[in-house]
């Protein structure tokens, strides 16, 4: 039996080898901090699962963050 809790590229890679490594999740359908529905719009369109890419929302964080920059930037 192969237990995977690791990301897709990860486990691809390795193939069974991979067997019972183990990671974290960055994020939870539960988490209540965010823009939580563009981010799920996000993953949608791109087809990606936040079970098979544990780290996608770090990624989506600093989106969050660059945008808030900017808007603040502005004139």
């Amino acid at each position: 039996m192969a237990l995977y809790h690791f990301d897709k590229s990860f486990t691809g890679a390795l193939g069974k080898d991979s067997n019972y490594v183990t990671g974290e999740h960055q994020w939870l359908s539960s988490v209540t901090y965010g823009n939580t529905k563009k981010f799920l719009e996000i993953l949608k369109e791109a087809k990606i699962d936040p079970e098979e890419y544990l780290d996608v929302s770090l990624h989506y964080g600093a989106l969050e963050v660059a945008e808030v920059g900017i808007e603040k930037s502005a004139p």
